[in-house]
């Protein structure tokens, strides 16, 4: 999974001007729906963590 991750950043990176591969296109709305899926899981937790922070002098 790793090297196949590898290979499709390093083939995007070459074919910049020809547009996205639909393997990038791919791992990109994977990637997404990943954060979305973090988000919506530890959202209520994360935005409480960060109401209860306090900045000192």
């Amino acid at each position: 999974m790793c090297i196949r991750l590898r290979l499709a950043l390093h083939s995007a990176k070459e074919n910049a001007d020809g547009g996205y591969s639909s393997e990038t296109v791919i791992l990109t709305a994977f990637l997404a729906g990943l954060g979305l899926a973090v988000a919506g899981i530890f959202g209520p937790r994360i935005l409480t963590a960060a109401r209860d922070v306090v900045f000192s002098d």
